[in-house]
């Protein structure tokens, strides 16, 4: 029994180091919390960038559609539908999030560290993606 704990226990650390070994790679393309040296600081440094990442998505989001308003002017009928195909694609873009980074986090325990920092980093990534792309609206 003492046994097969320890090859648990290094089974568990071997896919947090290669958790830890894949999500890092995104992060430093993005300087995303390179300075953190330590498990907590790292945790915390994910949560308030991914916090800053979803406002800046949020603030895109709200400008876009003021953007096809003023585009559409007196067509109200046509800018009205727009914003409608707009916030439903958003509804589906952030449940598409979410699963996706769920699956990215889910080699790590769910509810441990390791699992939280993988799926900040996801969403970072993911809400500078999408806000990138509302900047472009409308088409």
């Amino acid at each position: 029994m003492g046994k097969m704990m320890g090859v648990m226990s290094l089974v568990r650390i071997l896919i947090a180091v290669f958790l830890c070994f894949c999500v890092s790679l995104p992060a430093l393309a993005d300087n995303v919390c390179t300075n953190s040296h330590f498990d907590g600081e790292l945790y915390q440094c994910t949560v308030q960038k991914k916090k800053l990442a979803e406002e800046n998505l949020n603030q895109e989001y709200a400008i876009a559609k003021k953007r096809i308003v003023q585009m559409y002017g007196a067509a109200q009928q046509q800018a009205n539908e727009y914003i409608s195909n707009v916030v439903e694609t958003q509804r589906s873009w952030l449940k598409y999030r979410n699963g996706q980074c769920d699956l990215e986090a889910s080699a790590a325990e769910k509810g441990s560290s390791v699992h939280e920092v993988a799926s900040n980093l996801c969403i970072i990534r993911m809400d500078k993606e999408r806000t990138s792309m509302l900047k472009q609206l409308p088409y």
